[in-house]
């Protein structure tokens, strides 16, 4: 399966994490309460492992 789309982004980031699963999930909060400014990336269009 092979996603394309194009997205500009108007801010910057200090972490992005790609994959919202448990783990992707896990670290962006982690990251967050860190004060990083974070982009947490997911594929589909929800969080099923959140579920």
């Amino acid at each position: 399966m092979t996603l394309t789309s194009s997205v500009e982004f108007l801010d910057e980031f200090d972490i992005v994490v790609v994959g919202a699963g448990h783990s992707g999930c896990e670290a962006a909060l982690a990251t967050a309460r860190l004060g990083c400014r974070t982009l947490l990336l997911e594929a589909l269009s929800s969080m099923k492992s959140m579920l």
